[in-house]
Order: structure tokens, then sequence, then C-alpha cells
């Protein structure tokens, strides 16, 4: 999945802030289809990150399967933060939480199963096929703000015109916003591992 775009950005942990690639974009707004006791819970956590795998468990029985990786920072209201992660031990789509190395214990993945009953959003991201991973409904539940991730969701036109730009830049063309029409052409590139996964290794 890596050819789509030579200026890419691997993962970058800061403390404090949380790193925005395609799954926080597209992907994470899903979560909410899990239930508002899920919701008021994943809200405690201090998101740092957001991927689709984490190298480290190459070979284990989570690669290669509808999983959520979630990096929480445990100091950011501890005695809460904990709290909601027992909470999330006892649900049917948790699979996992371990300590990320490197930053003193600090952190924590969550690792959560993508729900069979949203499998198709998955899939269908997966595939960098973004508009028809949500129904209008649904975007309009989802995805309340007007930003530009549901402006591509929605392939309005001032999405076409900033991914033409973006293409122009990556490969030196000179396509026009005209030319780039046309039933199911999507309005941003397909996901790239090193930007969705936890401790790429090239």
């Amino acid at each position: 999945m890596g050819w789509f775009c030579n200026k890419i950005v691997f993962m970058e942990i800061v403390i404090g802030t949380t790193y925005q690639n395609r799954t926080y974009s597209y992907l994470r707004p899903a979560l909410k289809m899990l239930g508002p006791t899920f919701v008021t819970k994943f809200n405690s956590f201090f998101k740092l990150a957001y991927g689709l795998h984490d190298t480290f468990l190459d070979g284990t029985p989570m690669e290669n399967q509808r999983t959520l990786f979630v990096l929480i920072d445990k100091l950011f209201n501890a005695n809460i933060t904990q709290d909601a992660l027992n909470w999330m031990k006892n649900q049917e789509y948790y699979i996992a939480d371990y300590p990320y190395d490197g930053f003193n214990g600090r952190l924590v993945m969550l690792v959560l199963e993508f729900p069979s009953n949203l499998g198709d959003i998955y899939d269908k991201f997966l595939e960098g096929k973004y508009s028809y991973m949500y129904t209008h409904s649904e975007i309009r539940d989802l995805f309340p703000q007007d930003n530009h991730a549901k402006a591509v969701l929605t392939r309005r036109k001032d999405a076409r015109e900033i991914f033409v730009a973006r293409v122009n830049e990556v490969y030196n063309t000179t396509v026009s916003v005209e030319d780039y029409k046309g039933e199911g052409i999507q309005y941003d590139f397909p996901p790239i591992q090193k930007e969705e996964y936890f401790n790429y290794k090239e």
C-alpha cells in the first residue's frame, strides 16, 4: 500500500497531542456506533494515535484482522483512565491492552475488534473507497462537523480540488479538476501502512 504518495510521514507519537492519520479521520468516528456507554468510557482516554496494526504483533493471530489500535496516555486522569480500561476488558470487542515501549511505561495500547456488523466500513476504508464507507444518515450522525474528512466522504468539489492539487504536487503532473471526475473516483489516497501502522519497518 505504499505507492500512492512519495511524501510519507511515519507515525510520530508526541505526548499531549493526537496524531491524525486516515484511521483517525475516517475510521475512528465509526466507534460511536458501539453505543453511548462506550463513547463515555472511550472519551475518558487521552488518545495519542490510532492505527490498523502494530508490527510487533506480526505473526500473531491479531495480524490481518479487523482491529483498531488506540494508543492511550495512562497518566492522563490516571484513575478514570484505569477504570475505563477495566470496563473495556469486559466488552465483547476488547482484544488486548499492553504497555507501549519508549515512554517509561506511560503509554498503553488498547486493541479493539472492529465489530463484525461494521466490517464493510472497515473493508471499504482499507480499499480507499471512502465515499462508500457510510450511508448519508451515518455521515450526518458520525461527522457533525464540517471538515475535510466529511468533504471526502461526500465527494464535495472542494475535496476534489484539494486532492487534485495534491496529486499534481506528488506526481509532478498537471491534472485539472475537471479531468478528475467520474463515478467511484475518490478524493484522497488510500491508507498507507507507514502512516497507519505502529512500529512500521521498511
